[in-house]
């Protein structure tokens, strides 16, 4: 027989299966299944509703599988690739480049602003600013 304290015991204060279906039910509701359980646990709080901790919220969707988009609507994945930019000849489509130059004063940079003509790949403006902005 073990002695040891605590072993073998379960926790007192752990939750009980009809908690944790509970907490399942709420997740997976219509009204609450686009929501990250911080947001629930939140709404439910503004109700004056307890049910768990947001920690506990996480804790049994992840144990459940269901620590991601609850939902069958998933958004749409984002792609990280800008827009290609596609000219048939010179003139049609200009890029920019916004470049970051060190000063003679540490901490203090010179911004260079390039217009691009995608098409001929020549720069057809530019100008030296002090500080960056939006309109050169």
């Amino acid at each position: 027989m073990d002695r040891r304290k605590g072993v073998g015991r379960k926790n007192r204060r752990a939750l009980g299966e009809e908690e944790k279906r509970q907490i399942l039910e709420v997740c997976t509701s219509e009204r609450f299944k686009d929501s990250t359980p911080g947001e629930i646990v939140a709404i439910l709080a503004e109700e004056g509703k307890y049910i768990a901790s947001e920690r506990t919220f996480y804790r049994i969707l992840k144990a459940c599988g269901l620590l991601h988009h609850r939902t069958n609507s998933r958004p749409a994945r984002r792609t990280s690739q800008p827009p290609e930019l596609v000219a048939t000849g010179p003139d049609q489509v200009h890029t920019g480049d916004v470049t970051g130059m060190p000063s003679a004063v540490q901490g203090l940079f010179w911004y260079g602003y390039a217009v691009i003509d995608v098409w001929s790949r020549e720069v057809v403006g530019w100008a030296m600013q002090e500080r960056e902005s939006e309109v050169c």
